[in-house]
């Protein structure tokens, strides 16, 4: 029988080595820890602060933080502020009667710098008007701001950061802008800051002058009538002035015609209106001839000024009876056809005025009047129809200085031709009451110049060709 004590010794040692061997890298058979964590938040803005929270295994019972940026931590889940930008890399070794194992995160806590709220402020443009009003806003924050809110005062809102906004009511509107960015908010209020007014239609111009026409000078008195509220107005009175007021009154002092504009202006818009020779201001159609005091009439034709009656001017020397027409001579006779020195007191001057033969003819007329060319004569008989029919238009009416019938006759043009008839070259003076005779400034030759005739028994101006001697009567025509 074989002794059991020599054959088990070798198994007995083999179980120690065994037992041994399982015992290894525990420590009162406790395994050491598997170090993990986690850091919330892992970004953010300076001044940062993370809560770390230790997820070892194993049960540890020390812990050794290490957060990266020299600072270090012994509790289980320490909080950390990072004050300063960067990134972090951060280790916890945990510990046990087992052990101990590390775990290293790195660039685990990104720290951005520190950003300053926005300081908010803003513009619109404009901030008072009609209704519809657009207003553009311009973002004017400063800290760069990275998002925006608008409330425009009317329940509607906005996120642009220059947004336009159109107010439709009017009204007055409180403006609130908050600008953001990572560092806060900020929040600037403009209390009505927006101003909308009615919309407003432009005016209608329309005006009355009272009078629009007389004698210079004419005092006219402008009236607005305007619709639309016009609020102020610029009147052309047609003659380089001007006026601002409603209701002005204007004095013409020169004759003519004028154009009258009246421009009306509101917040709406302006409107101009423009009445064409609206204000004519004549005179009160006589002259005086300085040289003797005599007044005389005159009428205007067409486009021509005519003295209105025969030219009386008579130097003091009444010319003798001859039949010379290179010297000057002035003519005059009463009823019976004789010569009269003091001509001026005689009925047939006063009515007729002078005779003149054709020298004389060409300096009679006053300054500022000549003697009227042929052409002259020609352009005043064209407007009236034609020399068929303007005697009629240029003859006197009735029969009191006009032997009858005076056929034609209208004086429609104010003329008042009158029948003086004409003193010949052999010092007769023939046809007075039945002809009327004037001069024209066109010479024909150096003995003959022409002239117009005008007849009682017809309508008819008659041009002709007669010897300078011959004295006949003057009509001048405004220079």
């Amino acid at each position: 029988m074989k002794n059991i004590f020599h054959t088990s010794i070798p198994f007995l040692f083999l179980g120690l080595l065994v037992l041994l061997f399982n015992s290894c890298g525990k420590e009162n058979n406790i395994d050491k820890p598997t170090a993990d964590f986690i850091g919330n938040p892992t970004n953010g803005i300076a001044p940062l602060t993370v809560k770390f929270n230790d997820q070892s295994s194993s049960n540890p019972t020390t812990w050794n933080w290490d957060f990266g940026d020299g600072s270090t931590s012994n509790e289980q889940n320490p909080s950390k502020t990072y004050t300063d930008a960067g990134s972090y890399t951060v280790k916890l070794t945990a510990i046990n009667s087992g052990g101990e194992d590390t775990q290293i995160k790195t660039d685990y806590i990104i720290v951005t710098p520190s950003v300053n709220p926005p300081i908010t402020d803003f513009i619109g443009s404009p901030t008072n008007g009609q209704a519809p009003l657009i207003v553009s806003f311009t973002d004017q924050s400063s800290n760069d701001p990275t998002s925006w809110y608008w409330d425009f005062g009317d329940g509607t809102t906005s996120n642009e950061q220059n947004p336009s906004k159109t107010y439709t009511d009017a009204g007055t509107y409180t403006i609130t802008l908050t600008a953001i960015n990572s560092g806060g908010e900020d929040t600037q209020l403009k209390t009505d800051y927006i101003t909308v007014t009615p919309l407003v239609n432009p005016p209608i111009t329309d005006f009355t002058g009272s009078p629009t026409n007389g004698q210079a000078p004419l005092i006219v008195s402008f009236t607005d009538q305007s619709s639309n509220n016009p609020t102020s107005w610029y009147w052309d009175f047609g003659d380089g002035t001007t006026s601002s007021e409603q209701n002005p009154s204007k004095t013409y002092t020169d004759t003519g015609s004028y154009t009258v504009k009246l421009t009306a202006i509101n917040s709406g818009g302006e409107d101009t209106q423009t009445k064409t020779d609206y204000i004519v201001v004549t005179d009160d159609g006589t002259f005086t001839d300085d040289r003797d005091g005599t007044v005389y009439k005159y009428v205007t034709i067409g486009e021509q000024v005519w003295m209105a009656e025969n030219l009386k001017y008579l130097p003091n020397v009444v010319g003798p009876v001859i039949s010379s027409y290179s010297v000057p001579y002035y003519y005059v006779y009463d009823y019976h056809g004789n010569n009269v020195a003091n001509a001026k007191a005689t009925e047939n001057y006063q009515t007729y005025g002078v005779l003149y033969n054709w020298p004389a003819a060409m300096v009679a007329c006053p300054t500022g009047w000549h003697l009227p060319a042929d052409e002259e004569w020609s352009l005043l008989t064209d407007y009236l129809g034609g020399e068929g029919v303007a005697g009629g238009k240029l003859k006197e009416t009735g029969t009191i200085h006009w032997y009858t019938p005076n056929s034609g006759a209208t004086n429609e043009t104010g003329f008042t031709a009158l029948p003086g008839g004409y003193r010949s070259y052999s010092s007769k003076f023939s046809y007075m009451i039945s002809n009327g005779c004037w001069w024209s400034a066109s010479e024909d030759n150096t003995t003959n110049a022409w002239n117009r005739f005008i007849y009682y028994y017809s309508s008819v101006v008659e041009p002709n060709n007669d010897h300078k001697s011959l004295g006949l009567s003057v009509r001048c025509v405004r220079d």
